[in-house]
This record gives structure tokens, C-alpha cells and sequence, in this order.
């Protein structure tokens, strides 16, 4: 079985980062222990497995595709031009003119 680079690096980043812990736990400073616990809670935290979604089945699936085409359909229809103004700027030119 062949170790890459990056495990080996992961296990002494584990085997270095235990060691402190172990030194800060051992300290007479109260401190110290406080530090190792918090180190040891966050390694435990982010160590855990995290649920972005909740498993779907197959019809929340299609639904979830068909909502998604949907706003595609309605951004793009966004993206149009809008039709041109009822009144042309040179009629606004003429009639402002006129009045003045």
C-alpha cells in the first residue's frame, strides 16, 4: 500500500498537532488546559460530517430540476429588450419645443 504526500503530511500534521495537546494538557497553567480542551473541541467539530442537504427522492428530484429550468426561463425572458417607448424622443423634442 503506498502513502502519498499528502497523507504523511496529514499524519504528522495529526501526530504534531496531538503532541501539543498533549504538552498544554499537562501544564500547570489552567490556561493552557483551557487551550488544549478548545483544540480538541474544534478538531472534534470540524472532523464530523456535514449534512448540506437531506437525502431527496425521486419526485422532490424532478420537482427541484423543474423549479430550477423554471427561473432559467425567467431570467432569460429578464434578458429581453424592452419594446420601444410609445412616444419617440423626437416627438417629445417637437411637442416640448412647440410649447415653448
Amino acid at each position: 500500500m503506498e502513502i502519498t504526500n499528502q497523507e504523511s503530511e496529514s499524519d504528522f500534521l495529526d501526530d504534531e498537532v496531538a503532541e501539543i495537546i498533549v504538552d498544554l494538557s499537562s501544564s500547570d497553567n489552567s490556561e493552557a488546559s483551557e487551550i488544549a480542551q478548545s483544540i480538541e473541541r474544534y478538531i472534534q467539530i470540524i472532523n464530523e460530517p456535514v449534512a448540506t442537504e437531506g437525502m431527496l427522492n425521486d419526485e422532490e428530484i424532478i420537482t427541484m430540476v423543474q423549479a430550477e429550468e423554471n427561473e432559467q426561463e425567467q431570467e432569460s425572458d429578464d434578458d429581453e429588450e424592452p419594446p420601444p417607448p410609445p412616444v419617440t424622443a423626437k416627438e417629445v423634442y417637437n411637442a416640448i419645443y412647440t410649447v415653448l
